[in-house]
């Protein structure tokens, strides 16, 4: 994401040369380092970078391809394979961008980054939050020359990164294979993965520009800013303290009330021990009589106005309930209202990645897609979104055509009072420390 100016017919030997001298991520980074390690030591050390990643026939050559973009102010890739991608640094922060759903010669900006402690990120290159040769682990690599075959398994791992890849895909690696040349620019990787050879090769080590990048700083662009309606409303769900009103997928009446808190999960319309979890953090508890060291989610059920603990084993031993539980607390949504539109009194969002996203996170998506449906938009009604009788509507909506669709509506309410008196009364009894 950064732009730098070079010397015209400066050659691409005294480029790296010159990148050492800059400076950059690495501490030897003005050492004389020769052969693979050289090329990823200059690779490493460059914020101003074009790079090619496409799918290699069996005879070698080359296919459909895209380019990534690294400058000092903005990263962007038109990767077609898994989505294009970026991050600009603008004025207000760090933020992300990716091709418009509606128009794929203009992108789309998403809302500024923030570190954990709720302050902005800035800092493009310091930030971890994209993959670049200076992830890798450069003691692996020989001072040589030629080809070299990958053995670090953090570094493979490191390879689907920089190609786009999910790290799940590691057993699938048959290869990665880097070549260094007489320059920087015959610097290559081979990854082989599912008997496909995706090729990485160095377009311009000394410069780049995105067109789509430019010419929307061009136009204006900058971080996208979601109204107080969406943000009161992510906020809501983040505070892990609401109701879920259960409606029947068949009949749409209600079956039950689910209870979202942060130390526990409880189906007020299952009595079974089976579903209801309260987590404990190395906490020490007295139940009946014994003591226990808890970490970890825990069975619990409410038979005949008493509650009945499962406290020998967790069902999971994280502490993130919201996690365990499928809360609506993180999902991509939160992080993407970029895509909502105003349709009448709703927001509507047919974003695919958001859409089966937030299927997953509702635990319906395998049972939609198993039946041969996809998922076509997500209607969001916000109701006294700014009162104390706050609630959300999301419709998901599925099915094998626009004229041929279904829903499913989930309703949230009582934010912030959601509490059960009896668990919570429980829980306070049974926590010795």
């Amino acid at each position: 994401m950064k732009k730098m100016k070079w010397i015209k017919g400066m050659s691409l030997v005294a480029a790296a040369t010159l990148l050492f001298a800059c400076g950059g991520n690495s501490s030897d980074s003005t050492s004389e380092v020769t052969g693979v390690k050289g090329d990823l030591t200059a690779l490493s050390n460059s914020q101003n970078l074009t790079i090619s990643i496409g799918i290699t026939t069996s005879s070698g050559a080359v296919g459909l391809s895209y380019k990534n973009y690294y400058t000092p102010t903005y990263v962007y890739s038109e990767d077609f394979i898994n989505g294009s991608w970026g991050y600009i640094e603008g004025s207000t922060g760090i933020y992300p961008v990716s091709v418009s759903d509606d128009d794929s010669d203009k992108l789309l900006a998403g809302e500024v980054l923030y570190n954990d402690d709720g302050s902005i990120k800035t800092g493009l290159w310091g930030q971890d939050i994209f993959t670049f040769f200076s992830d890798f682990n450069l003691d692996e690599f020989p001072t040589t020359s030629g080809d070299y075959t990958l053995t670090n398994k953090l570094n493979i791992l490191t390879a689907l990164d920089l190609f786009g890849f999910e790290r799940t895909r590691f057993f699938e690696v048959g290869s990665v294979v880097v070549h260094s040349g007489d320059t920087l620019a015959d610097f290559t990787c081979d990854l082989t993965l599912n008997n496909t050879i995706y090729h990485l090769s160095i377009v311009d080590a000394s410069s780049a520009t995105s067109d789509m990048v430019e010419t929307f700083l061009e136009d204006g662009g900058t971080a996208f800013v979601p109204d107080d309606y969406l943000t009161t409303m992510r906020s809501l769900f983040q505070a892990d303290n609401y109701n879920r009103d259960v409606l029947s997928y068949d009949t749409g009446e209600s079956e039950g009330t689910e209870h979202f808190l942060p130390n526990y999960f409880y189906g007020e319309y299952d009595t079974a021990l089976g579903s209801n979890l309260m987590k404990f953090s190395n906490q020490t508890i007295s139940y009946n009589g014994t003591t226990y060291s808890m970490t970890g989610c825990y069975y619990f059920s409410i038979q005949n106005n008493q509650v009945v603990l499962s406290p020998d084993q967790p069902y999971n031993r994280s502490t993130n309930i919201a996690d365990v539980c499928f809360y609506i607390h993180d999902p991509l949504l939160f992080t993407s209202f970029e895509y909502c539109s105003i349709v009448g009194s709703n927001y509507v969002v047919t974003n695919e990645e958001v859409l089966n996203d937030f299927a997953v996170n509702n635990q319906v998506y395998e049972t939609v897609t198993e039946l041969g449906y996809s998922f076509y938009r997500l209607e969001i009604s916000l109701t006294n979104i700014f009162d104390e009788d706050a609630a959300v509507d999301f419709r998901l909506y599925y099915g094998t055509s626009e004229t041929n669709l279904n829903y499913v509506t989930y309703r949230f309410l009582d934010f912030g009072n959601a509490n059960v008196t009896l668990i919570d009364e429980f829980m306070d009894s049974i926590i010795v420390e």
